[in-house]
C-alpha cells in the first residue's frame, strides 16, 4: 500500500506520460476518450512490456542475481518510446531508491545509479517487504492507473465522479491484464503504443504545459 500510494514522494504526479499532449491536440477530450486512451496504454504497453519485465526482475532478485535484474531494467528503459518517458522512469527510480535508503529499507549502493528504472526499485522493495509477484504487479499498475486518471481530471473538464467512473471500469479488467502480462514469453515482450509514444515525444516541446517533460 505504501509503494502504490500517490503520496509516495517520487514525483509521479508531475508527469502525464503524453496524456497532456493528447488532450491539447483533441485526441482525448472527454471521459470516454480519456478512459479509452488509458485502457489502450494499459493493454498495449504496461500489460505487454512492464508486467513481463517486472516478472523477470522479480525472479532475478529472488535468485540474488542483481546483474540480470539490472539487464532487464536496462531493457525496459531502452523500450521507452521517448526521451521524456525514459527520463521519467530513471528519475522516479532514483527518487525511490533514495527514499528507501533514507528509511533503511534498501541500500542504494547495491544498484548502479545510471541503470535504475522505477520498476527495478519497486520490485526490490516488494521483495524486501515479502510482497508476492502478483501483488507487486497489481500495486505497480494501480499506481500508474490512478495517476493517469488524476492527470485526466486535471487536464479536462472532468470532476471527481467522472474519475471514479473511469477507475471503476478500468479496475475490472486488471486481474485479466495481470494474468496475461505475467504469461507473456520473453520473446514477445514489447510495446505497441505508437500514438502514446508520439504524444510523449511531442509533449517535450509543447509550448504550455501543466506536467513535466
Amino acid at each position: 500500500m505504501r509503494l502504490a500510494s500517490p503520496s509516495l514522494p517520487v514525483g509521479t504526479y508531475s508527469y502525464s506520460q503524453g496524456l497532456e499532449y493528447a488532450c491539447n491536440t483533441g485526441w482525448v477530450k472527454d471521459e470516454k476518450t480519456a478512459s479509452n486512451w488509458i485502457k489502450g496504454v494499459l493493454h498495449h504497453g504496461i500489460e505487454s512490456l512492464d508486467v513481463p519485465i517486472i516478472r523477470e526482475i522479480y525472479h532475478s532478485l529472488m535468485s540474488k542475481d542483481i546483474k540480470q535484474a539490472v539487464w532487464w531494467s536496462n531493457y525496459l528503459l531502452a523500450s521507452r518510446e521517448s526521451y521524456e518517458l525514459r527520463l521519467q522512469d530513471k528519475q522516479q527510480g532514483l527518487a525511490l531508491i533514495k527514499l528507501l535508503n533514507d528509511i533503511k529499507i534498501l541500500d542504494e549502493e547495491e544498484f548502479p545509479h545510471n541503470e535504475i528504472s522505477y520498476a527495478l526499485i519497486f520490485v526490490a522493495a516488494s521483495i524486501k517487504w515479502e510482497i508476492s509477484l502478483e501483488e507487486c504487479v497489481h500495486g505497480y499498475i494501480w499506481s500508474w492507473l490512478e495517476n493517469q486518471v488524476t492527470s485526466a481530471i486535471k487536464l479536462l473538464p472532468l470532476g471527481q465522479t467522472s474519475g471514479q467512473r473511469m477507475l471503476d471500469k478500468l479496475i475490472s479488467g486488471l486481474p485479466e491484464s495481470i494474468s496475461y502480462g505475467l504469461s507473456i514469453p520473453n520473446d514477445d515482450i514489447c510495446s505497441t503504443c505508437y500514438g502514446y509514444g508520439i504524444a510523449s515525444a511531442l509533449h517535450e516541446t509543447q509550448y504550455t504545459r501543466l506536467f513535466r517533460s
